[in-house]
């Protein structure tokens, strides 16, 4: 992550891997996290979101799932949440890892 841009280097994306096409991982701030708080669509109105779950594995993570499927669909969902004050991170979602 590239603290200056707040944006994933293009190389972390790797050929081989397989990535969810309707799914962003969004990481929120700390300092903007509550854990009693519910996430909706509404908190992110620039990005066409079907829902927002917020996983059991991770502090501060929450699965933004979109309307619409596909990389490209993906990407621009990234680009936009990294926007977001509140949010510190967006990325692919990894679906399957392979050996290079």
């Amino acid at each position: 992550m590239d603290r200056e841009t707040n944006k994933a280097p293009e190389h972390q994306y790797r050929k081989g891997q397989q990535y969810a096409d309707d799914v962003v991982l969004v990481k929120i701030k700390p300092d903007q996290w509550n854990p009693s708080q519910t996430w909706s669509p509404s908190d992110f109105p620039d990005v066409d979101i079907k829902k927002i779950r917020c996983p059991k594995y991770g502090d501060y993570e929450l699965d933004v799932y979109l309307n619409h499927y596909g990389d490209q669909e993906v990407l621009k969902a990234i680009e936009l949440l990294q926007k977001y004050s509140y949010v510190a991170s967006a990325s692919k979602v990894i679906l399957i890892w392979t050996a290079l």
